[in-house]
């Protein structure tokens, strides 16, 4: 072997060797993870049963109350042997049941409608009617509905005579469903509801009332709880796609550092194959030109390997660094412990963002890259390029400004990854090529459409740092080209992400062009034309950073949120746009306030989701039932729940749109702007 192949081998061996050790490291952690996760969320289902079973244990309580009333009432007022059903009319209106039913003594049950069926053969007329008791009965798959019923009856009586008696009836399917549906993580929990003799009764989900299931019969895995004094139960499952998404979440660092090494490992194992077949082909030439050849080949080898081996080795040495730090800390401070373990996802994201460059610009040469075609509101999504960046930028002390123009068309589709990478790319850079105290303005903006299917839309990204010479501008979208090496710039790098840039842009049929002054700055100008999305586009104007303050003066907001810092921080944006606030701290608060409210008092809602006692959803249908004026009100979805299943949501239970948090303050104003007069 020669020794020129010796270094790659031994880097090959060593990767492969570091690769089956953080493979092994990978599985121990993701099963310590499973393990408590799943410990945690059994105490979770423990609790949640316990108060899931209080809750139908209050119910049931309510049912046999009520019942107990009713026959009193009935009883001290009967003038003779016949019920009057217009009394059972007037207790339906105030009672807690679904309805209210009268047994004879002749075994026949009639209703308020004036109907009647043969009830000799059921249990409330023997043990109501026949034996004077109080009761509960199960009946399923009734004969009037095919469902089942929760039938609580007590025996009235007229001169110490029983005459019949008085029946309320719980549908299991709406009463005791809602009580049963719970939510663990943002996923839905079963459960089931049993009487005594172990029957289930009702579930959180559609049950078949023709079918006869025992609570024996239910998977393993269920937290049952016994009802005290009625013998009743409750099974509840805690939701497995929400541990798993747990599971994943706590895994995720183990499997960002495992797949960054295997990128690593695949990069230099393809260099070394493919040196491997260069050196062998070049020997089939003469001599002199094999040696012409091979001296280019060292020297463009050297140049790219030189750039990678700095930014290659630094977040590695990170990565091992700082693992081995965190492993030794492992159980004595926590902070220190999460301080690394930050670090080596940072580290991790640098070195899987080089490799990522290179396959990028790999598959591009080779024309392998297919763009794929995403519905995208390119407002949210110019937004979302801010928050992944806004953090690197306060951390290098950069001041970063997002802006748009106006955008007659938002709706769009387009390659929503290939596009956030020429932007992160870009951005990055201002930020990287900058010194503390610089700022980085980035503008979006539509200057037309293209035909009549394709809005045209310019991005500029400007910079104050420290610019490019003239004849680097030559050359600055070609290949590992940079101005200057990585350990003078003290910037990691290897000469790619330009040329990312413009091949995508191109690409997608776009330009990118700049203009740059060495030590003054750099503008990049990007024009992409987008697909518009068929019927869903409507112009929000022109604003700067600023120009939202104070134009709505004079207008009232009902701001309908639980988190008392996320309360104070809308309502500071509000006010400066000239709103007058009022608050309410969950969903059950606003629905009062609104019972109450006159037309004028409020102009706009912005209502939270998740919020104990009433959540938003719910608020918004009661509101909408109101059936006045003032029911009728904008309301506007103002959550953390931020995709476009949420913001369907949102539509569906009755709001007129959706904001997503954290707030932008533009786009708040040109959502508000739309259902509030005196638009910006």
């Amino acid at each position: 072997m020669k020794k020129t192949e010796r270094p790659l081998l031994t880097l090959f061996l060593i990767i492969s060797a570091a690769t089956i050790l953080v493979a092994g490291v990978l599985v121990k952690f993701t099963h310590e993870n499973r393990n408590r996760i799943n410990s945690q969320n059994h105490e979770y289902l423990i609790d949640a049963t316990r108060k899931m079973a209080a809750g139908i244990d209050s119910e049931l309580d309510a049912g046999f109350e009520n019942i107990r009333f009713i026959a009193g009432i009935l009883s001290n007022y009967q003038t003779g042997m016949e019920i009057d059903l217009d009394q059972l009319r007037s207790f339906m209106k105030s009672s807690v049941f679904d309805f209210i039913e009268f047994a004879d003594t002749e075994g026949w049950n009639h209703t308020v409608l004036g109907t009647k069926t043969y009830a000799g053969d059921r249990n409330y007329f023997t043990q109501g009617v026949q034996q004077g008791k109080t009761g509960l009965e199960v009946v399923y798959d009734s004969r009037a509905t095919h469902e089942t019923l929760l039938m609580f009856y007590a025996p009235v009586f007229y001169k110490e005579k029983i005459i019949g008696a008085v029946i309320g009836v719980y549908q299991a399917a709406r009463k005791i469903t809602g009580l049963l549906s719970s939510k663990f993580f943002g996923k839905d929990a079963l459960a089931y509801l049993a009487d005594p003799d172990g029957r289930v009764v009702a579930s959180s989900s559609q049950l078949d009332t023709q079918a006869v299931v025992f609570i024996d019969d239910l998977p393993e895995g269920g937290r049952r709880t016994i009802l005290p004094g009625n013998g009743w139960q409750i099974v509840q499952y805690f939701p497995e796609e929400a541990t798993e998404a747990m599971v994943s979440e706590a895994n995720s660092l183990g499997y960002h550092l495992c797949i960054t090494i295997l990128f690593l490992y695949a990069v230099i194992l393809v260099t070394t194959v493919l040196y491997l077949r260069n050196k062998h082909s070049k020997y089939t030439q003469t001599m002199e030109k094999a040696l012409s050849s091979a001296e280019k080949s060292s020297q463009a080898k050297t140049t790219f390997l030189n750039n990678m081996s700095h930014d290659i080795r630094t977040p590695l040495n990170a990565i091992t660094g700082f693992n081995d730090m965190a492993l030794r800390e492992l159980g004595k401070d926590n902070d220190k412990v999460r301080s690394c373990l930050i670090k080596v996802s940072r580290s991790s994201e640098t070195l899987l963002k080089l490799i990522s460059d290179i396959l990028e610009i790999s598959h591009i040469e080779t024309g392998k890259v297919k763009l794929s075609e995403d519905n995208v509101d390119i407002l949210f999504s110019f937004m979302g390029i801010e928050s992944m960046l806004k953090e690197i930028a306060r951390e290098s002390g950069i001041g970063l400004q997002f802006t748009f123009g106006t955008i007659e068309d938002k709706f769009v589709i387009y390659d929503s990854s290939h596009v956030t990478r020429i932007f992160t790319n870009l951005i990055s850079n201002a930020i990287k090529f900058n010194q503390y105290g610089g700022w980085v303005r980035v503008r979006c903006e539509q200057i037309g459409r293209r035909d009549q299917d394709h809005g045209l839309y310019r991005y500029t990204v400007e910079d104050n740092g420290i610019g490019m010479s003239e004849e680097f501008q030559e050359h600055m979208f070609e290949q590992f080209t940079r101005e200057n090496n990585t350990t003078a710039s003290q910037v990691q790098g290897i000469g790619l992400g330009l040329a990312m840039c413009k091949d995508l842009t191109e690409l997608m049929g776009g330009t990118i062009t700049c203009t740059s002054i060495k030590g003054k700055g750099t503008t990049f100008t990007v024009t992409l034309p987008y697909k518009l999305q068929d019927g869903r586009n409507y112009s929000i104007p022109e604003m700067g950073n600023r120009q939202i303050i104070r134009e709505f003066i004079g207008k009232k907001v009902l701001l309908v949120e639980d988190n008392e810092l996320n309360s104070e921080i809308a309502a500071s944006i509000l006010e400066e746009m000239g709103f007058t606030v009022t608050f309410a701290k969950n969903g059950s608060v606003a629905l009062q306030i609104m019972s109450a409210a006159m037309p004028g008092d409020f102009d706009v809602i912005l209502m939270d989701i998740q919020m104990p006692v009433l959540d938003g959803y719910e608020a918004t249908r009661q509101i909408r039932a109101l059936g006045t004026e003032i029911s009728m009100i904008p309301i506007i979805a103002m959550t953390a729940n931020a995709f476009e299943e949420d913001r369907q949501q949102a539509i569906d239970c009755g709001m007129n749109d959706h904001i997503a948090k954290p707030v932008n303050p533009q786009l708040m104003a040109a959502t508000i702007a739309k259902y509030v007069s005196g638009k910006l």
